[in-house]
């Protein structure tokens, strides 16, 4: 990448001293056209005399912002040298021009005879010199900023990927924490088969987060097996009081989401809502335009009247938001979140472009 970029720098320079070198040589070639159209005998020295002044002109502008170039890039690697800095470009660019003044005197000399005072050459080549530095400038000035807009956007992308790190790394915890209380609720029945089969399903189910722990992105397919594994966690723990329904179709089996995003939603879902057999929850994942479903019943506390999904649905709780953040910073998708009176709604867009 860094040699075509510079090969794309020489190619500009090369274009743009071709061009200059064509404007301040456009009135001696029209003379000569002219001359040639009307039959005037064209002497060879001063075709010539144009065609190396041409050709040296395109040499000196990209010879010149070259070196400029170069000195820029050396004084922005080692210590400055304040005000300094100006001076040394100054002095080293007057002596580049009678530098290059003093070998075209030497060429004009002996190619056709002539000898031109080295600083009566030098005024005539300052206005092409001057053409050449500025290019030079203008070239390492957008070098800076093409560079300060690239380094802003790896840092951007960079604390998006910390904190993206950050918002998997709180999932864990907080899953493990609820998986323990519903082996803990396994384990106070005393059965001890359903107790081994229940350590047995939550080990599958760990090994998916390890898994998945530094992934951005899984698969529905692998989503949805994860998912049904969790289901038997709760079927042990809550039975009858608990239903999951999933219908999504086999097309969208590699569509990408974030990992664990709808165990997280049927989870909220238990968590936010009271449970019994006589009024079992209703948890259903199903397709809808190009979005993942996730809605449940809203199951009111018996004792109190009220279910907590209205503080979800106002303040999307701490996994809600974690998700929601998630799918910002991965494709800056936003999911949608209904809170209906008697069912709670969470959209999970598909993801097919990917920012991060």
């Amino acid at each position: 990448m860094l040699i075509i970029k510079k090969i794309h720098t020489h190619l500009l320079i090369i274009f743009v001293a071709i061009v200059l070198a064509l404007l301040l040589q456009a009135g001696v070639f029209i003379r000569i056209n002219e001359m040639i159209e009307h039959n005037i005998p064209l002497e060879w020295e001063q075709w010539w005399s144009s065609i190396v002044y041409f050709v040296f002109t395109i040499f000196l502008i990209y010879s010149t912002a070259i070196f400029n170039i170069s000195l820029r890039t050396i004084f922005s690697s080692v210590a400055r040298f304040g005000k300094l800095d100006v001076v040394l470009v100054f002095v080293a660019n007057v002596a580049l021009l009678f530098g290059f003044s003093g070998i075209y005197t030497h060429l004009d000399q002996a190619l056709f005879g002539r000898s031109t005072p080295i600083y009566w050459m030098a005024l005539k080549f300052v206005f092409s010199f001057l053409i050449a530095v500025l290019i030079a400038h203008v070239l390492v000035l957008i070098d800076k900023i093409r560079t300060a807009e690239i380094d802003k956007a790896r840092l951007t992308e960079e604390k998006a990927k910390a904190e993206l790190a950050s918002l998997r790394e709180q999932i864990s915890p907080h899953f493990l924490f609820n998986t323990l209380s519903s082996l803990s609720s396994v384990i106070r029945q005393d059965d001890k088969d359903k107790s081994l089969e229940f350590v047995d399903n939550m080990s599958q189910v760990y090994r998916y987060i390890l898994e998945s722990n530094e992934k951005n992105l899984v698969t529905v397919k692998q989503e949805l097996e994860f998912l049904r594994a969790y289901s038997f966690l709760l079927d042990k723990r809550f039975g009858e009081k608990f239903k999951l329904k999933i219908n999504l179709p086999t097309e969208w089996n590699e569509s990408k989401i974030p990992p664990m995003a709808l165990q997280l939603l049927v989870e909220n879902a238990i968590q936010h809502n009271a449970v019994s057999e006589s009024n079992p929850l209703m948890v259903e994942v199903f397709a809808e335009d190009d979005k993942i479903v996730v809605r449940n019943s809203i199951r009111r506390d018996a004792a109190h009247g009220v279910s907590t999904m209205g503080e979800a649905g106002n303040g999307f709780g701490i996994g809600l938001a974690n998700l929601r953040r998630r799918y910002l910073l991965l494709a800056d998708q936003d999911i949608i979140i209904e809170n209906e009176p008697d069912v709670f709604v969470v959209k999970l867009p598909l993801i097919k472009k990917v920012k991060l």
